[in-house]
């Protein structure tokens, strides 16, 4: 189940919870007017978390009561029920739950990637329709062929023997496949667990949900797009974080992330 979805339904219950409650002034409301107001999206504020949802503001409009107040209960009944690993959930003016993603799910959407994807052997560069996707695409190729032949590497200027044999790499794409355990070193730590990190990762996560999303008239507008601002994600980790390091572990968590890269943009529109 996507993140959305998870976060969403774990609103809905809470809701559910309080609606049962014979106190509770929820109780004018039907069950489907209470999921229609649970909408969970990415938080204009990055500071307040990943995401947030505003249905508390939507239950208290036209009566006598505080929003904020709504949320808390809400926020309350989701931490004392958090079963999937939810992450930070906290509480804003005037009236929004924040969800701020946990390492957990983080390493979740890694594993469906390398689960629900195979591996091609190259695609023709010129057959993208996006250009930032096709310079991305052969950014991931070229670390990925790092792993296990000697190579200089342009960014942190550093030479690179190789990582991996060339049989120890294939096992290692297996493991990815197998629990998401093998991604966890890259959220050992907060010098790891870094934003741009979490943010290519969540990118990752919704290009996944609009390749398994309905035709549409806009559908394959957006996954363009979704591939484009996923290269430009990847871009700003990959200065910023490098991929290679003295942590074998980490080195091959990192690898894992440049892997379920390629493989999103394997799936991309392409002429």
């Amino acid at each position: 189940m996507a993140i959305v979805e998870q976060l969403k339904d774990q609103v809905e219950q809470a809701l559910f919870r309080l609606f049962q409650k014979n106190e509770s002034d929820l109780h004018a409301f039907s069950s489907d007017q209470i999921v229609s107001y649970v909408i969970v999206e990415p938080c204009k504020r990055p500071e307040f978390g990943d995401f947030s949802c505003g249905v508390a503001m939507r239950l208290v409009q036209g009566r006598d009561l505080s929003a904020i107040s709504l949320a808390q209960e809400i926020s309350d009944l989701i931490n004392e029920r958090n079963e999937i690993e939810l992450g930070h959930i906290s509480v804003s003016s005037p009236g929004f739950i924040n969800f701020s993603v946990s390492s957990g799910l983080l390493s979740s959407v890694l594993f469906e990637i390398h689960s629900i994807y195979s591996e091609t052997t190259h695609v023709h560069a010129a057959a993208w329709t996006d250009r930032d996707s096709k310079n991305c695409y052969e950014l991931c190729c070229s670390i990925l062929g790092c792993a296990t032949e000697p190579a200089f590497d342009l960014i942190n200027e550093i030479e690179l023997a190789p990582f991996l044999s060339a049989e120890a790499w294939q096992k290692c794409k297996l493991q990815y496949k197998k629990s998401k355990q093998f991604f966890e070193p890259m959220f050992a730590s907060e010098a790891n667990l870094d934003m741009r990190q979490k943010s290519l990762i969540l990118m990752l996560e919704r290009a996944v949900r609009l390749l398994a999303a309905p035709p549409h008239r806009q559908l394959q507008t957006r996954i363009i797009e979704c591939g484009s601002a996923i290269a430009e994600s990847f871009a700003k980790f990959y200065q910023g974080s490098r991929i290679f390091t003295d942590q074998p572990e980490l080195t091959k968590a990192r690898l894992g992330l440049v892997l379920a890269v390629k493989l999103v943009l394997e799936q991309m529109p392409r002429s």
